[in-house]
């Protein structure tokens, strides 16, 4: 089970870099490989696959490693391994302690916010002024723990899909 005994709040501003995605429309990019994510809750926010390149569209392309977060829905926070576009209703967070782990325990965390829901209209400011409770350690971030616990559960679930396997 989870403890947060030792946690404390910290302000997301001082945790992560914040900027808007670029795009508002989707149908003038040609089909390619590189995921276009919105405000869509589901399959990681993806709403297609783009060609970014074409010559008569530029669009941003974000690099992977990244959260993204919907200004609509809150369900819509996702970790994005790979690079990818963003549309302009999708906030981009970066930070350098992110890895894919701990990407995964702050989407977790941050979907437990509910910012979307609180504020009918999304405002960046007040976002990013918010206190998030995190795992800390000597008054720091304690990174190690969220890699840890998120490595635990990974080992759990390989566990149940072969003991799953093995009935079968």
């Amino acid at each position: 089970m989870l403890s947060v005994d030792n946690w404390k709040y910290f302000k997301i501003k001082n945790l992560f870099t914040c900027e808007k995605g670029s795009e508002k429309k989707t149908n003038q990019y040609q089909n390619g490989d590189v995921n276009l994510v919105s405000c869509f809750n589901g399959f990681n926010g993806i709403q297609k696959k783009i060609n970014p390149y074409d010559k008569n569209n530029s669009i941003k392309i974000f690099t992977g490693n990244a959260i993204t977060m919907s200004t609509h829905i809150e369900e819509g926070i996702f970790y994005q391994p790979k690079d990818f576009c963003a549309f302009d209703d999708v906030i981009v967070l970066n930070s350098i302690f992110l890895t894919k782990n701990i990407g995964l325990f702050m989407v977790t965390i941050l979907k437990t916010l509910n910012f979307c829901k609180r504020h009918s209209n999304f405002n960046l400011k007040e976002f990013l002024n918010s206190e998030i409770k995190l795992p800390s350690k000597d008054g720091n971030l304690d990174l190690d723990y969220m890699e840890d616990y998120i490595e635990k559960i990974k080992r759990g679930l390989r566990w149940i899909i072969l003991i799953y396997q093995k009935m079968n």
